[in-house]
């Protein structure tokens, strides 16, 4: 609820920050306007989401690297890659120019953690 609520109001505060522009500009560029304020509101929702995933998986990864279910090294990674994830996207919140260097650097050690998790625990099992 309260990532929904502030969602609402980074909508809100870029809609009166952009107050004078809308009412210049005719009817299409004040929809296209609009339009591409709630097209930013979903990549601040979506940065918002991420910041929850990360400190979950960062619990996640905790709780892995104590039962010894996966090898240690990569319980460790899971730790790092999800903390990464969830400061990275704080980061992405705060200054959104940064997203396109921040991404990258946010997603590939995640990518590995899951999907080598993933693998590792379907061939082997656990004990």
């Amino acid at each position: 609820m309260l990532a929904a609520y502030t969602l609402t109001n980074t909508v809100v505060l870029q809609l009166v920050s952009g107050a004078d522009e809308v009412r210049a500009l005719d009817p299409d560029q004040a929809a296209a306007a609009l339009a591409w304020v709630a097209t930013s509101a979903h990549a601040v929702g979506y940065s918002i989401g991420l910041v929850f995933l990360g400190l979950g998986s960062t619990v996640f990864a905790c709780l892995l690297y104590r039962s010894r279910y996966v090898p240690r090294w990569l319980a460790g990674l899971g730790v790092v890659a999800s903390a990464l994830l969830a400061a990275g996207s704080l980061v992405t919140i705060a200054f959104p120019e940064a997203t396109a260097v921040v991404n990258p650097a946010l997603y590939a050690p995640m990518f590995v953690f899951e999907m080598t998790t993933g693998v590792l625990l379907l061939v082997r099992g656990v004990r």
